[in-house]
This record gives C-alpha cells, structure tokens and sequence, in this order.
C-alpha cells in the first residue's frame, strides 16, 4: 500500500500526517511524533514507522483541512 503524505492545516495549528486507506480521512501523525513538521520526519526517515504506528483512523475528515 502507498502512504500518501500530507502537510495540512486544523485546528489553527500547522501539521502533519497521510491519508487513510480509504482516502477520506487524515490521520495527523505529528501529533502522534516528535517531529515537528513532515520535512524533518522524511529528513529523519520515519515515515514508514509513522504510519505504521498511526493506523488507519482518521483524525480529520479530508473536507474538513
């Protein structure tokens, strides 16, 4: 499966985190990491580990970023 990485704003808070599986949902993996933005996660070569640690559930609803 692909991962489709993101960088989005909610909450009035900058994050980031992929898409789900079924596309209609974020899951913020920032909230969920130490990093603080997608560049020094990919920088630091843990997205495969992210989003193996994040699930599949959504934290945003697509329409709602």
């Amino acid at each position: 499966m692909t991962v489709r990485w993101l960088s989005f704003a909610a909450e009035g808070a900058s994050r980031f985190g992929y898409l789900t599986s079924d596309g209609a949902g974020v899951v913020d993996a920032g909230a969920r990491s130490e990093y603080p933005d997608l560049k020094s996660a990919i920088a630091a070569d843990a997205l495969p580990a992210l989003a193996q640690s994040g699930g599949d559930r959504a934290d945003f609803a697509l329409a709602d970023i």
